[in-house]
């Protein structure tokens, strides 16, 4: 798989934050993050994208 370029992850975030583009939390494959608020929460994007976005103790991390 190709690794995006850092044009696609500023559009994918930019598209985010402008509500173009959906997140949808994979309750599923974050089942230990949300229960101990710490770790990789993956979603999944309306436009086919999957972002893991790591908490570190309550707090976004990256």
């Amino acid at each position: 798989m190709k690794r995006p370029t850092e044009e696609q992850l500023l559009n994918l975030l930019k598209s985010i934050e402008s509500g173009k583009v959906t997140l949808i939390l994979d309750r599923v494959a974050s089942a230990e993050a949300i229960e101990i608020e710490n770790g990789v929460f993956n979603f999944d994007t309306s436009n086919k994208w999957r972002v893991g976005v790591y908490v570190d103790y309550g707090e976004f991390d990256y």
